[in-house]
Order: C-alpha cells, then structure tokens, then sequence
C-alpha cells in the first residue's frame, strides 16, 4: 500500500513540476532539490531559443517571400535612356 502511494504522490508532484516553471521551482523548493530549479531553468531557456529560430526563419522565408512576390516599381527596358534624351534637346538648344 504504501509503495502505491508514493508512485501517485510521486506522478501528482511530476505532474506539478511539468505543468510550467513556476510549479517547477515549488516542487524543487519543497523538495529541496536546486537542480530540479536549474533543470527546469535551462529547459525553459532552450525552448525558448528554438522558439525564437523558427521565428527568425519564419520572417526570413516571409521576407523572401515579400520581395519575389509583391509587385514593386520596376523600369521598363529601354526607359531610362529615355529619361536622359528628355530634357538633352531643348535644354541644350539654346547654349
């Protein structure tokens, strides 16, 4: 009976701590386990940092995106030596 009880008390205080850090860190101050902390820790940060590379990939492939898809001002062929003849003439005309 009492092996029994120490498996649900000990799945009850697993569940706690894997619920989020702050359970994490009250499991391991009642336990006085500081590792437990540290662990809970240094699984936060890393998820945390992948999280943040999917998101920076994620705007690059966005921006990627952005800049083969959306229109945007283009010259035509041809059109900027036209720019350059249009005021060479009549500018030049009178000199």
């Amino acid at each position: 009976m009492k092996v029994a009880f120490i498996s649900w008390q000990a799945a009850a205080v697993a569940d706690e701590a894997w619920e989020s850090l702050s359970g994490a860190h009250a499991v391991a101050e009642r336990l006085g386990q500081p590792a437990l902390a540290r662990s809970a820790d240094a699984a936060h940060v890393d998820g945390m940092a992948q999280v943040l590379v999917v998101c920076a990939i994620a705007a690059l492939v966005t921006a990627l995106l952005v800049g083969v898809y959306l229109p945007g001002h283009r010259p035509a062929a041809g059109a900027g030596a036209a720019d350059e003849d249009m005021a060479g003439a009549e500018a030049d005309a009178g000199q």
